[in-house]
């Protein structure tokens, strides 16, 4: 169409050229009308829009005319005979149509969002079970042994428990026997200070060997095995597989190496050893001497002082046999223990005796106990229960007696 439109335009704009042309090369001729042309009506063709397939939004063009208005060409020629050619143009009217297209709308789309369905996790508690503890309960005392500012207890498993002045050994070690030493004098009766003599104690292993502890303690032999162990005051003494007293501290003197013994007993820088034929032997300083037409089955030192018992159970103490009273030498006993200034001894229905100085209450066992077991110390005496309790009377100077040992 447009193509069209400007055809036209050339032609007429070439036919008034001519015309002008003409005119010059021709004065003398009459002037030519103009015929107009009348303007050609070109149908202005529907311009059909295809919209983009979206079936929402349809364009509608608008088409609006642009109007031409009609154009008017004069020529002016001046010859010597002027002659004025009037041509006026009437140009096809060209409708340039403007297309304003409606806008396409194009929806803005909706965004359904489906939310991802996140599954709430379920925490499956797996609860840790804590196990009822078990109770283990605490293996009884089989034996006992107490010095001057301590009591130490053998448990049935081979631990020890020691109260008072010393300290329990530690809590792997086990042992199949025990002895304690140490001394202390609260009155005029000994020559020797206090802290001469530390409170110490001594275990025997299942192997034999010996292990010590405590401030005052004396380091065994490495080497050596014992099937039985004693402490004094300040030494400890041992019997050998072969039955040889072998002692170690500060005792200087041992007995002779020829000598058997089936027992010991130590005290204060003295001991005593049971021979196999029944007979006693003492060495050491200041010896008590033993009898000698007494045969004993067990014996038992304490301070200075040592006791047995005869074949028939009566008591018999040395260098003092004085020192029993009438009323316990008709007595007959199962064990003795003997102590610095008293003794104990324990009769067949397991009721204790005790007899000598009393200071602190050390001869007053308590009324009705009956006991496996004596141990008598300076100034307290202890005394195992069947039920494998320790219970102690006399002083109680550094919590060694009381409450009962467990």
């Amino acid at each position: 169409m447009k193509l069209t439109t400007l055809a036209a335009l050339i032609t007429l704009l070439a036919a008034l050229t001519a015309l002008a042309l003409a005119a010059c090369d021709n004065p003398s001729a009459p002037a030519p009308t103009a015929t107009p042309i009348p303007a050609t009506q070109t149908p202005i063709p529907a311009v059909a829009l295809i919209p983009t397939q979206t079936p929402t939004a349809t364009a509608t063009a608008t088409l609006i005319p642009t109007q031409t208005p009609a154009a008017t060409a004069t020529s002016t020629h001046t010859p010597t005979q002027t002659s004025t050619a009037t041509a006026t143009l009437t140009p096809t009217a060209t409708h340039t149509p403007t297309i304003t297209p409606t806008a396409t709308h194009t929806p803005t789309p909706t965004a359904t969002l489906t939310p991802t369905q996140t599954p709430t996790a379920t925490a499956t508690l797996t609860p840790t079970i804590t196990p009822t503890p078990t109770y283990t309960p605490i293996p009884p005392f089989t034996a006992l042994s107490a010095a001057a500012n301590h009591t130490c207890g053998l448990r049935a498993d081979g631990g020890v428990t020691c109260r008072g002045a010393l300290d329990s050994p530690a809590p792997h070690e086990r042992f199949t026997a025990i002895t304690t030493g140490g001394t202390a004098f609260t009155y005029g009766e000994s020559p020797y200070p206090n802290d001469r003599y530390p409170d110490h104690a001594c275990g025997l292993r299942q192997d034999g060997s010996v292990h010590c502890w405590g401030p005052g303690a004396k380091s065994p032999p490495p080497d050596e095995r014992f099937t039985a162990i004693s402490a004094g005051a300040d030494h400890v003494c041992g019997i050998l597989s072969n039955g040889v007293a072998l002692c170690w501290g500060a005792l200087i003197h041992h007995p002779p190496a020829y000598e058997r013994f089936i027992a010991l007993a130590s005290g204060l820088e003295f001991s005593c050893g049971l021979r196999d034929d029944d007979w006693t032997i003492c060495w050491g300083d200041s010896v008590p001497r033993a009898p000698r037409d007494e045969q004993l089955k067990s014996i038992s030192v304490g301070g200075h002082s040592a006791c047995g018992l005869r074949e028939n159970g009566s008591p018999v103490c040395w260098p003092n046999p004085d020192a029993v009273p009438q009323e316990v030498a008709d007595e007959r006993f199962t064990s003795i223990s003997a102590a610095a200034f008293h003794a104990c001894g324990l009769r067949p229905d397991g009721a204790p005796i005790c007899w000598g100085i009393d200071n602190y209450g050390e001869t007053m066992p308590p009324a009705g106990e009956r006991f496996t077991a004596l141990s008598a110390a300076d100034h307290h005496t202890c005394g195992l229960r069947p039920d494998g309790v320790i219970l102690c009377w006399g002083s109680d100077e550094d919590r060694k007696s009381h409450p009962p040992l467990r």
